[in-house]
């Protein structure tokens, strides 16, 4: 669940918890990525042999447009914690492959959750083949939403710093945009004031079924420089030279 309180949730009973996920509002952000640029995105990674989805996926909220359509035997879903749908428990730090052996690895709002995220994108240059394919989404203007940790927010070129030279930036952008940093900072701000969890949870929910509506305002704001400064998460497609 968007903005850290996922992890408050779990101390609730199952009714409750339930009831909440049931009436849960929408991410606070639309993903604005264009219908062009979604296809070429997953042309460029489903069309690899060995494709690992790190971090387990997404299947609801802003990000599941990656997986639409695409057949769960295409690729592996690698997770530090075992689940239903999860193909191999292991360390992102820690790959249980060889050399060059994986041609396309996705970090979808993934490395701002590893503590060590230089080890991290390290670990992908080692794995990831020659002309493979590495997609990454990742915030910049987003509230703390830990689930339990949250370390990291990064820049366009903060991003090419840590992929380094062995990598060409095929295509990138705003993934989503200010007013979806606006929506996240106003109902955290609001939501975080008084010491009453459940209160604070009521006033969240509230806030974000009311201005949900405005974050389709971010569709017209994409190519404006607010939109480049103050985005809410950018995606990389790079490409091991």
């Amino acid at each position: 669940m968007s903005g850290g309180f996922g992890s408050r949730l779990n101390s609730l009973s199952p009714l409750v918890r339930y009831l909440i996920s049931t009436i849960y509002p929408p991410a606070p952000f639309i993903n604005v990525i264009s219908n062009v640029e979604r296809k070429n995105i997953k042309n460029e990674i489903f069309s690899r042999k060995v494709i690992l989805d790190i971090g387990s996926g997404i299947s609801k909220g802003p990000g599941k447009w990656l997986w639409k359509d695409v057949d769960r035997e295409r690729y592996k879903k690698l997770d530090i914690i075992h689940g239903d749908d999860i193909d191999i428990v292991a360390s992102a730090l820690d790959m249980p492959f060889g050399n060059c052996e994986v041609d396309a690895v996705i970090l979808q709002s993934v490395p701002e959750h590893i503590e060590d995220i230089t080890a991290l994108f390290s670990e992908v240059q080692r794995v990831i083949s020659k002309g493979g394919i590495v997609y990454v989404e990742m915030p910049f203007l987003q509230g703390q939403h830990g689930d339990p940790n949250d370390y990291w927010r990064c820049t366009p070129a903060g991003m090419n710093f840590l992929l380094g030279d062995d990598f060409t930036l095929l295509s990138g952008g705003v993934s989503a945009g200010p007013i979806g940093s606006l929506i996240w900072i106003i109902s955290d701000l609001l939501s975080n004031i008084l010491p009453f969890t459940i209160l604070n949870i009521i006033i969240r929910f509230m806030i974000r079924w009311l201005l949900s509506p405005f974050r389709y305002v971010d569709t017209l704001l994409l190519n404006t420089r607010a939109s480049k400064r103050l985005a809410a998460e950018n995606y990389f497609l790079y490409q091991k030279k």
